[in-house]
C-alpha cells in the first residue's frame, strides 16, 4: 500500500505540475499581453479556487465525476488537483509579466515578427522560469495534499498523504514518521530548485525577423 501510494502521488503530482505549468503559462501570458474583454473574467476564474475550501472542490467533483466517467478513478484526483492548484502558476506568471513593459514585443513587431511570433519569443520566454517555479510548487503541494485525496479516494488510487494518515490512525507512528520525513526532505529540495530557477531568468531570444 505504501509503494502504491508513493507511485500514485508521484504520477499525479508530476502530471498536475506539467499541465498546470502549460495552462498557467498560457493564461498568464494571454491576460497580460492581450486586451480581450474576457481577460478579467478569465483571470478571476483561474484564481477563484484559491478562495474555495478543498472540501467544496472535492464535493463538486464527486457530483461531476459520474457524468463524465471519472468516478472511482485516479484521474478524478488529478482533475481536483488541477482545479485547486492552477492559480499557483497563473500568479507566478502574471506578476512578472504585468510589471514588464511591452516595448520588446513592439520592437519585434517592427522588425517583421507576427503578433503571435512576438508573443511567443518575448513574453512566453520571459515567463517560462516563473511557470517552471509555479509547476514545481504545484507538484510539491500535490504530493503532500490530503483533503482532496481522502474525499476522492478510490480502490488502488491512494496517495502518499492518505497512506501517512492511515498509518498514523493505525498507530504505526514509526512508519508514518519515516514517510513524513521523506516528504519533508523532498519538499525542501523542491523549494531550493524553485528558488534557484527564480534567480536565473531566461533572456528572450533576439534577432531579426523577416516576412516570408
Amino acid at each position: 500500500g505504501t509503494l502504491t501510494g508513493i507511485g500514485n502521488s508521484l504520477m499525479l503530482a508530476t502530471l498536475a505540475g506539467l499541465i498546470c505549468g502549460v495552462l498557467g503559462l498560457g493564461i498568464g501570458t494571454f491576460v497580460t499581453r492581450t486586451r480581450a474583454r474576457s481577460n478579467p473574467a478569465l483571470l478571476g476564474l483561474s484564481l477563484l479556487p484559491q478562495a474555495i475550501p478543498g472540501l467544496v472542490i472535492a464535493v463538486a467533483w464527486l457530483v461531476i465525476a459520474p457524468r463524465i466517467g471519472l468516478y472511482n478513478t485516479p484521474w478524478l484526483i488529478l482533475c481536483a488537483y488541477l482545479t485547486s492548484f492552477l492559480a499557483l502558476v497563473v500568479q507566478s506568471v502574471h506578476a512578472p509579466l504585468s510589471a514588464t513593459p511591452t516595448t520588446a514585443e513592439e520592437a519585434a513587431r517592427i522588425s517583421g515578427a507576427t503578433r503571435l511570433r512576438a508573443l511567443w519569443d518575448i513574453s512566453c520566454r520571459m515567463a517560462v522560469p516563473a511557470a517552471i517555479s509555479g509547476a514545481v510548487l504545484v507538484a510539491l503541494t500535490a504530493v503532500r495534499e490530503l483533503t482532496l485525496s481522502v474525499l476522492l479516494l478510490s480502490p488502488g488510487s491512494q496517495t502518499l498523504g492518505v497512506v501517512i494518515f492511515n498509518l498514523q490512525q493505525a498507530g504505526a507512528y514509526n512508519a508514518s514518521s519515516a514517510l513524513s520525513l521523506i516528504v519533508a526532505v523532498v519538499g525542501l529540495a523542491g523549494l531550493g530548485l524553485t528558488a534557484r530557477t527564480a534567480r536565473t531568468p531566461r533572456t528572450p531570444r533576439t534577432g531579426s525577423y523577416t516576412h516570408l
